[in-house]
């Protein structure tokens, strides 16, 4: 295999070492629980964990139990696991990328550093045992995004002390952003985080009403139900001069 050798960021540093690790001989395999999805063979190698999540045709079923196995591992520290772990996630985690260069102009290397972290973090808190949760690399990487996202919106709420050109200078108007009008809400406790993440992938990002279910454990009843909510606290607050 053909491995390219562009290892300029922190996630093309994953996708070289990941390649690297399945092209040369590895004890690294992982241990099935015995139920019935899945080949015979409970015991599979790097390359049949990566066509397992990767291969076309694959019961999801079986897909989601290889998932959890890895999770499992990597939380613990074992070596190398978390490597295999951002590996298989690296097509979700470069999208996520993408998704905060467009929204955040900035260095893409310390936004993709942060959100390898933030990923390990998410791996770290998922329960892999919840079956409500369909897709647990999809969901790990979702945190994660919100997560870097959330202190990008922070860093840029944040006070700022720029100097005068004068005394007499006009101050500059104030343009308020729906993304800093959201993480201000949630500073003041008008809604929580959730609910600002539901208003922001919903209505700004565009997002399938299925995915934001599927990441937040919910059904589409209950997001609706609680999206409006959060809108008519939103609103009072706007209307009483809260925000």
């Amino acid at each position: 295999m053909s491995v390219d050798t562009d290892i300029d960021t922190p996630l093309e540093t994953i996708k070289y070492a990941f390649a690297q690790m399945r092209e040369m001989p590895s004890e690294m395999t992982l241990r099935l629980p015995p139920v019935p999805v899945g080949p015979v063979d409970r015991v599979i190698d790097l390359a049949q964990i990566y066509e397992a999540v990767h291969g076309a045709g694959v019961d999801p079923a079986f897909r989601a139990l290889v998932w959890a196995q890895v999770i499992r591992l990597a939380r613990r520290r074992q070596t190398g696991w978390f490597l295999v772990a951002a590996g298989l996630a690296y097509p979700k985690l470069v999208h996520k990328s993408q998704l905060l260069a467009a929204n955040f102009p900035g260095d893409t290397t310390e936004d993709q550093a942060d959100l390898i972290e933030a990923f390990l973090t998410a791996i770290r808190d998922i329960d892999v045992e919840d079956l409500s949760i369909p897709d647990l690399a999809a969901t790990a990487a979702w945190r994660a995004f919100t997560a870097v996202r959330r202190e990008r919106r922070r860093e840029e709420t944040a006070p700022v002390s720029m100097p005068m050109a004068s005394e007499s200078a006009a101050p500059a108007p104030e343009v308020e952003h729906v993304d800093i009008l959201l993480a201000r809400a949630v500073r003041l406790d008008v809604i929580t985080a959730d609910e600002a993440e539901y208003i922001g992938r919903s209505y700004m990002e565009d997002t399938p009403i299925e995915e934001i279910v599927a990441w937040a454990g919910i059904s589409r009843a209950t997001f609706f139900r609680y999206r409006t909510a959060a809108e008519t606290r939103l609103v009072a607050a706007i209307r009483d001069g809260r925000l």
